[in-house]
């Protein structure tokens, strides 16, 4: 009911939990109508599973960013995206359709999670937490270049900062029907829709945040580069791996994590 993610720097670890059932299954939401004891017991195999502390969001298809600091209790943070230096404490994030986002640092103890659905994605989350990561790393780095010998001062502070990206599986583009709101929403990207029932779309979600994804990165200047990956897995389409709110209406929420393993 747990794979591991792979592809993120050796300090790192990740996971994505899968349905494990029918009905509510494996399901770590404690908002979706699931006996209250079953998701914490879920929530326990999960945390023992991967070997660090999840911590669980009260998401709100936001574009806010916090930085955890490991003593967060359960949906007490209303946000959508998150990163941490601390090791062992688990970014996480609940989907049913929406993209599970996870990134880490190459090099540096630094990794963070957002919730994209299409409202977060036209927001801005993605490229929210991308910037509260690269001013983290940025800080970082001017402090270990403030302490370094002179000869290695100038190497080090022109170094660049490179973050792996995973797009996590979500509703593919097939299934994904959208009226005007979403189209008008995304006007820079008219190639992620094709045309379905009059007044309605199908929208590439993992699309559109490639180039959401691939604009911020390119207004950088050359300061940071990422590599993105993503499990194009479609959540409507696995009904026996994964939840989907599109295809059940009520159903549960598998979730992904990422952690530092090491600083």
């Amino acid at each position: 009911m747990i794979e591991d993610i792979p592809g993120f720097p050796p300090h790192v670890g990740a996971a994505l939990s899968l349905r494990g059932g029918p009905l509510y299954g494996f399901n770590l939401g404690d908002h979706v109508g699931d006996d209250p004891m079953r998701v914490a017991a879920h929530r326990e195999q999960f945390a023992a599973a991967i070997g660090a502390q999840p911590v669980w969001l009260q998401q709100v298809h936001g574009t806010r960013v916090v930085e955890l600091q490991g003593n967060e209790s359960a949906g007490s943070l209303a946000c959508d995206a998150v990163w941490t230096r601390r090791p062992a404490v688990a970014c996480t994030i609940m989907t049913a359709d929406c993209i599970p986002v996870l990134v880490s640092h190459g090099h540096q103890a630094l990794v963070g999670a957002a919730h994209a659905g299409w409202r977060g994605l036209a927001g801005g989350v993605i490229e929210g937490l991308l910037s509260h990561m690269t001013q983290a790393a940025q800080a970082a780095q001017a402090a270990r270049t403030a302490s370094a010998a002179p000869k290695d001062q100038e190497h080090i502070g022109r170094r660049q900062e490179h973050f792996r990206l995973w797009l996590g599986p979500a509703i593919g583009p097939h299934h994904f029907e959208v009226g005007p709101e979403v189209l008008a929403a995304f006007a820079h990207d008219p190639s992620r829709f094709e045309r379905g029932r009059p007044g309605h779309w199908f929208a590439d979600l993992h699309g559109l945040a490639k180039d959401r994804i691939a604009r911020w990165a390119d207004a950088q200047d050359g300061r940071v580069l990422i590599d993105v990956v993503g499990d194009s897995r479609c959540t409507a389409s696995n009904a026996e791996t994964f939840f989907s709110f599109r295809r059940e209406g009520r159903c549960g929420r598998f979730a992904a994590a990422i952690w530092c393993t090491s600083i």
